[in-house]
């Protein structure tokens, strides 16, 4: 197991600093924590390719934790010829309807290509705090 540190920035901008972002690697998953803004580039900057994503963890869904989602999700789906497995997203509540929104409207201004196929957290159980603890199963 690997965890790397994308960015660790706060909602102030800066120029040396990315916004939150977390890579854990497993022996059988690529997770992503986070999607702060300059993520995407730095997720880059690792040589590994969008396409060994396989999850994304979203601890809230401010602005600074999830900017650069739709520009990771989309280039993903985009850079695999259609064929990469389903893009699991964990997340707090609201984060199925967040994750549709977020690629629909981006896709939709950039190609007539079907949208990319998502899962997002349908919660069988949830935690006090509310965090779906089950599997992704819905598709968006």
């Amino acid at each position: 197991m690997k965890l790397t540190l994308l960015g660790t920035g706060t909602p102030t901008p800066s120029t040396v600093r990315s916004g939150s972002s977390y890579l854990l690697e497993t022996a059988e998953d690529m997770v992503l924590f986070d999607c702060g803004p300059g993520s995407y580039f730095r997720y880059l900057q690792t040589g590994r390719a969008l396409t060994q994503i396989s999850h994304i963890v979203f601890s809230h869904l401010h602005y600074d934790h999830c900017a650069d989602f739709a520009a990771i999700a989309l280039a993903r789906w985009d850079q695999s010829g259609g064929q990469v497995p389903d893009l699991t997203i964990i997340g707090p509540p609201g984060i199925t309807l967040s994750t549709r929104s977020w690629v629909r409207r981006v896709h939709l201004r950039r190609t007539r290509k079907p949208a990319p196929t998502i899962r997002a957290a349908s919660p069988t159980t949830t935690s006090a705090a509310g965090w779906a603890t089950a599997r992704a199963s819905r598709r968006l």
